[in-house]
């Protein structure tokens, strides 16, 4: 899909573009919680042409638990994110405190 961004769904429900397509490149982002005490961050992947997650296709999720409980906006979940020579989106989320992990790998070719 040329012209694409590869983008993520915000706490909101608004779609956030991170990553221009086609192209290689990597980027990384820190998030956060958005409420007290909360335990895990979901992060929705999307590819999409507009501007909004209605235009957006949803390509997979990244799930961190065990977050340690702190106030909203105080735990860093670290995502890399990026799109290898051979059409390939790599993303891996991580928070920087506890060291949990996930990571997802998907072709993005059609």
């Amino acid at each position: 899909m040329d012209n694409a961004t590869i983008g993520i769904k915000v706490a909101d429900g608004s779609y956030y573009p991170i990553i221009q397509r086609p192209g290689t490149v990597r980027k990384r982002l820190v998030l956060t919680t958005v409420r007290d005490n909360q335990d895990s961050v979901q992060i929705d992947l999307y590819q999409g042409t507009g501007d909004t997650l209605a235009d957006a296709q949803y390509i997979g999720s990244l799930m961190i638990e065990n977050i340690i409980p702190s106030p909203q906006g105080t735990p860093e979940v670290e995502l890399l994110i990026g799109i290898d020579k051979e059409g390939n989106l790599n993303a891996t989320a991580g928070d920087k405190s506890t060291g949990e992990k996930q990571s997802l790998s998907v072709s993005l070719e059609a």
